[in-house]
């Protein structure tokens, strides 16, 4: 069912998020654009193309890298 890959990875994103934090870290920003970008990648291409890109774990394969620098020509964001 495709609902079980969104599920998948929102389950992985929660995790790495929950690792982030820590009493100390009270008031501290996250890039949520980035883990959402990332999450939203894996998503897409499991369900559309049945391959997995690990993005969440893996922010430095080539796949990644090439969607995040899309994404940021996108937002006006320049190197």
């Amino acid at each position: 069912m495709e609902m079980d890959k969104y599920h998948d990875a929102t389950e992985s994103l929660i995790k790495i998020l929950n690792g982030k934090f820590s009493p100390s870290s009270q008031g501290e920003v996250l890039p949520m654009h980035e883990w959402m970008s990332k999450v939203t990648l894996d998503i897409i291409c499991t369900t559309a193309f049945s391959y997995t890109t690990y993005a969440l774990h893996d922010p430095h394969n080539d796949l990644a890298q090439a969607y995040e620098r899309m994404i940021e020509f996108q937002n006006g964001v320049d190197r």
